[in-house]
């Protein structure tokens, strides 16, 4: 609403000038002087940077707003409990191989998400997968290695 309003008196802003123009042209002719035109328009300009000003001003109010709701994704994303977080522990199928993951805290004092795959401990850490002591950047990574050594013993 503020920001059609801002941009109401910017469009006012643009006609005006040119309302004081006639209007001066009206009052004294052709003969008129250079200050009388552009005291007629300084209204007309004023409203119209006004306007502009009320529009920047909104603008930033929903930078600011886009800022804090990023922000808050993000960290959901970090502590684990946003909805990427959990579809990225769950994996591309949806479904949950680590039906017992709990929180906790590896060997190293690192707190996350824990739990068991094939017999094979793993440790989600943001968006890192740890195994033994590899690391992979997804779920199905770890699967898979995890597949590969069961299928090589």
């Amino acid at each position: 609403m503020a920001e059609f309003v801002g941009w109401s008196a910017v469009a006012v802003g643009v006609i005006l000038p040119f309302v004081g123009m006639a209007g001066v042209s009206d009052s004294f002719g052709r003969d008129a002087p250079l200050g009388a035109y552009l005291l007629a328009m300084l209204p007309g300009i004023a409203v119209g940077l006004f306007g502009l000003f009320s529009v920047v001003t909104v603008q930033i109010g929903r930078a600011n707003v886009d800022s804090v709701e990023i922000a808050g994704e993000m960290l959901a994303l970090v502590k684990g409990d946003g909805a990427i977080s959990k579809a990225f522990v769950a994996g591309s199928d949806g479904q949950n191989p680590f039906a017992n993951e709990t929180q906790g805290t590896d060997e190293f004092g690192a707190t996350g998400i824990t739990g068991n795959y094939r017999g094979e401990v793993f440790f989600v850490e943001g968006r890192q997968v740890f195994v033994h002591d590899k690391v992979f950047n997804s779920r199905v990574a770890a699967e898979r290695y995890v597949d590969e050594l069961k299928q090589s013993v």
